[in-house]
């Protein structure tokens, strides 16, 4: 596997999720490691997932959303 192929598929990787432990990330990962400039941009992709992650949870839900989107 080359970085660029490395690159594509970390670009799915969900840090925090069951990514973690899905063995179609081993191979890249594995490059990652090996690679100085794929694993700082692999670091920043993570690091950039969680913020927008943390701002979605931090987004309120509005009172009977629910049910507006079932009926």
């Amino acid at each position: 596997m080359n970085k660029q192929e490395a690159k594509e598929i970390l670009s799915l990787y969900r840090p925090g999720t069951a990514d973690e432990k899905d063995a179609a990330f081993d191979q890249a990962l594995q490059v990652s490691k090996t690679d100085p400039e794929l694993a700082r941009w692999f670091d920043q992709h993570c690091e950039a997932y969680l913020v927008l992650r943390r701002k979605f949870q931090a987004i309120p839900i509005p009172p009977g959303l629910k049910e507006q989107i079932l009926s």
